[in-house]
């Protein structure tokens, strides 16, 4: 009596790898939740730096908040730095913007930051274009942009401000 073995053979192979096949899977899966959704990056315009890297955070009511250290390397001293964080386009950043919540430099060093000088931005609110506070999750990725609005020491007219722009970039932390 002759047995036909054809059918096992096609069985083990395919139990073989499939669970192979399963494992490769499941680290893949591991991998893509345990690495971070958005890249972090702080970004700004010529004229400023990021000091390492920025913390986005949500308070308890799930608004946006943003600290980050920052370098003057405009070669001027800054008079009245104040910031803001948005998730409006670099674009739709103007004057408007700074009307309600804005942050000044903390801490105030006599209102003006000077060249070289590195100074920090502590709970900057980030707001809509409308003026709205941004709300989020901790753990979700945030893009936005981080603004600062300044005037020169020796302007002749210091009531005009300059606005400066940076992106960024991260996963929201819990605050």
């Amino acid at each position: 009596m002759k047995r036909n073995f054809k059918g096992q053979a096609a069985m083990e192979y395919l139990m073989t790898y499939g669970w192979a096949i399963l494992v490769l899977v499941i680290v893949i899966a591991a991998l893509y939740y345990l690495l971070p959704k958005t890249q972090e990056t702080c970004l700004f315009q010529q004229g400023f730096a990021c000091d390492g890297m920025a913390q986005i955070y949500v308070n308890s009511d799930g608004n946006v908040y943003l600290s980050v250290n920052l370098n003057n390397r405009l070669g001027y001293r800054l008079n009245d730095v104040t910031a803001i964080c948005t998730d409006a386009g670099a674009g739709d950043v103007t004057e408007s913007l700074f009307t309600g919540t804005v942050t000044p430099v903390s801490p105030v060093l006599s209102d003006d930051v000077g060249s070289g000088q590195t100074f920090t931005l502590i709970d900057v609110p980030c707001i809509k274009s409308g003026g709205s506070p941004v709300s989020s999750n901790p753990g979700a990725g945030f893009k936005g942009i981080i603004a600062l609005r300044y005037s020169i020491d020796g302007d002749p007219n210091p009531n005009i401000k300059r606005i400066a722009t940076g992106t960024i970039s991260g996963t929201v932390l819990e605050g």
